[in-house]
């Protein structure tokens, strides 16, 4: 998932010109071509239309899926060709968005896809391939480098801090552990005490890779031993990660239900005094200062626009912005005021 702010996509979608549901002059097959040249994606599989299936609103989901990398190249690509349409000479919006796709190409970039099995495998296969050439030290490093990274990136996503100095990877998995038992996302207290018994590994997993490598001098580990430390080690990070795609998966049924069973207008009026208008709401902008009403409500099309500023979305847009949050908090959010379940039918 990319950090890209409120305030950063709200500049996006102007210079995309996303207002209306589109992106710049794309057709429906143009903008699959480009994305798919682009990234390597394909915009139009089901895990982009969470937002809703206009072009725009795939965006916006891939924004929220994809990394920083993947949303910068993308988004350095689409300025390239908004350029080419529209000639920004000094523009400073376009200047901004530049500096927004540059910081998302200088962000860390992990080796491979953090919720990819296959790319896990993939990893494993070569630490394996490490140890079976007599060269251990350098498989474990790797994992050991790995892990870390992907259990930091979990955790941040969770909302546990990293500290500082920074925790050990133990301790990460001790509170991410913690935090899967308050939530109840996992139900056997038998997976509960493995959790527990793979902080007490990785906190060996620490000491083996910061005194049995070449960077130290002690005996190295043995081949049998680094597999089956691979094996634990590969194997608890491919639960989390089976973990992570269940919450990304509930997340989804939660927006569903949300557009579903809430409206947009149950939504905005906790903000904004909204006045019937045949079948819309209207009201003052929440999102610039105006005098005359130019924001509108569409209950029947499930979205809110403003003639004047351009800000455009659903009800879990609308949160986003209005509260400063990200989209899984802003789900969060109106599932506690409305009561909404992910298994509600």
């Amino acid at each position: 998932m990319s950090d890209i702010t409120p305030i950063e996509q709200k500049k996006l979608e102007k210079i995309f010109e996303m207002e209306s549901g589109f992106v710049l002059d794309f057709t429906n097959p143009g903008f699959q071509r480009f994305v798919s040249y682009s990234i390597k994606k394909n915009i139009y599989d089901q895990q982009y239309s969470i937002n809703g299936e206009s072009k725009a609103n795939r965006l916006r989901s891939l924004w929220m899926i994809e990394s920083n990398q993947i949303c910068g190249k993308l988004i350095k690509d689409l300025l390239e060709y908004a350029e080419d349409m529209n000639n920004y000479n000094n523009n400073p919006l376009f200047n901004k968005c530049s500096e927004i796709a540059d910081r998302l190409l200088k962000a860390i970039s992990l080796e491979i896809d953090l919720d990819s099995e296959r790319d896990l495998n993939i990893l494993a296969e070569t630490i394996k391939e490490s140890v079976n050439n007599n060269l251990p030290e350098t498989g474990l490093d790797r994992l050991h480098t790995y892990a870390t990274k992907y259990i930091r990136n979990i955790c941040k996503k969770r909302g546990i801090s990293a500290g500082s100095p920074p925790k050990s990877l133990d301790s990460l998995l001790g509170e991410y552990r913690n935090l899967l038992l308050k939530n109840k996302e996992i139900e056997s207290e038998t997976t509960g005490e493995i959790l527990k018994s793979a902080g007490v590994v990785f906190k060996g997993f620490n000491n083996t890779r910061n005194k049995e490598s070449l960077a130290h001098d002690n005996p190295l580990l043995n081949k049998d031993e680094s597999l089956l430390i691979l094996k634990y080690v590969t194997a608890t990070l491919a639960f989390i990660r089976i973990v992570e795609k269940r919450r990304i998966d509930n997340l989804k049924i939660l927006a569903e239900n949300i557009r579903s069973k809430v409206l947009v207008s149950e939504v905005v009026k906790k903000k904004v005094v909204l006045k019937k208008s045949n079948r819309e709401f209207i009201g003052l902008c929440p999102f610039h200062k105006e005098k005359t009403p130019s924001f509108i409500v569409n209950d029947g099309k499930g979205y809110y626009h403003c003639f004047g500023c351009g800000a455009h979305g659903d009800s879990i847009a609308f949160v986003m912005n209005s509260e400063q949050i990200n989209y899984i908090d802003s789900i969060k959010k109106l599932t506690d005021d409305f009561n909404i379940k992910s298994n509600q039918p």
